[in-house]
């Protein structure tokens, strides 16, 4: 691109190498780097560890270079870069790149970024001055241009307006306290209808705090629901009354506290049993909206977002997508600040 800065840091730095490209899980170059020990990502996230707090130096720095919009895409979409420890730079001051609105603060442009991490990991800042000031003249240049060539009327649009936060953004935003994560597992109907409620779990993801309950079916049971659910054979016939679940359900829960879940099974089982469910956020619509695809099951969305890996701490397929669930909420939560 005519104002993307890859290629001026790739002719500033010697050594250095430009692939161009949006898949690079095949690229035998970009693979062979990636699974090199001592190479790492330069990208932001909740699992990137601070340029500043390194115990060692990578030996090869890996950079993602794309609208920041373009660049997600790229390191959710290839596996190379999702397997890859990261690292993120704390800038101390805003971008430079007035040619182009960075989505934060903390964003800056590709050979800015470069440069500010060469400078941490290797001192000598002088050393990059002309990089910086070769910067510093394409912008002034592209706004040069700008102002004594204005773009003829017929092509002016009119500017969108940015995309106003989800519900689910601002919740994890300003209430992270009142976010409660939920699964829902039932045995069904035999004619039809809701299932009726055989495990319920729940995690508090600000606190830790856990619920989880096996219900005891009152009705009998479809033979592969065991089998379904991933539970031990014994286990549901244990299980509690439906009213000592409902009541446990009710005393985890605060007046404030919004439901977060995946799809609308969940909350349609709690209503058939008239357990309360004070607010409910579909996960599965915001996980979608942003990889602009239908997201398939929790596992896949993980593996989309590369969310943090969680170890189920209950029992069955509730326990597991109660696990990628919160890996999930981590992901986004950590993207969004």
């Amino acid at each position: 691109m005519k104002m993307g800065t890859a290629r001026l840091a790739h002719l500033g730095l010697a050594g250095s190498e430009l692939h161009v490209g949006v898949r690079f899980d095949d690229h035998p170059r970009v693979t062979a780097l990636a699974a090199d020990p001592g190479t790492a990502l330069l990208y932001p996230g909740p699992d990137a560890t601070p340029i500043d707090e390194l115990r060692e130096p990578p030996r090869t720095l890996l950079v993602v270079d794309g609208t920041w919009f373009t660049a997600r895409k790229i390191v959710d979409r290839n596996r190379v870069f999702r397997t890859m420890p990261r690292i993120a730079i704390r800038p101390a001051a805003p971008s430079a790149y007035r040619i182009r609105s960075e989505p934060a603060p903390h964003c800056l442009a590709t050979v800015e970024a470069i440069v500010l991490a060469l400078e941490t990991l290797e001192g000598g800042g002088a050393r990059f001055a002309s990089l910086r000031a070769a910067f510093a003249r394409l912008v002034e240049t592209q706004l040069a241009h700008a102002t004594e060539r204005p773009v003829p009327y017929r092509h002016v649009r009119k500017r969108r307006r940015g995309r106003r936060p989800s519900a689910l953004e601002t919740l994890l935003a300003t209430r992270f306290d009142d976010v409660v994560l939920a699964q829902a597992e039932g045995n069904p109907h035999d004619a039809g209808g809701p299932h009726e409620l055989v495990q319920l779990l729940g995690v508090r993801p600000a606190t830790g705090e856990r619920f989880a309950r096996t219900i005891r079916p009152r009705r009998p049971l479809a033979p592969w629901t065991p089998a379904r659910l991933g539970l031990p054979d014994g286990l549901l016939a244990t299980g509690c009354e439906i009213d000592e679940a409902r009541d446990a359900w009710r005393a985890f829960l605060k007046p404030d506290d919004v439901v977060v879940g995946w799809g609308r099974f969940t909350p349609a089982v709690l209503a058939a049993e008239a357990a309360p469910c004070p607010a409910w956020i579909d996960l599965r619509g915001e996980v979608g909206r942003r990889l602009g695809r239908k997201p398939g099951g929790t596992g896949p969305a993980c593996e989309a977002f590369g969310a943090p890996s969680e170890e189920p701490w209950a029992p069955g397929r509730g326990g597991r997508r109660l696990a990628e669930l919160a890996g999930l909420v981590t992901a986004l939560r950590g993207e969004r600040l």
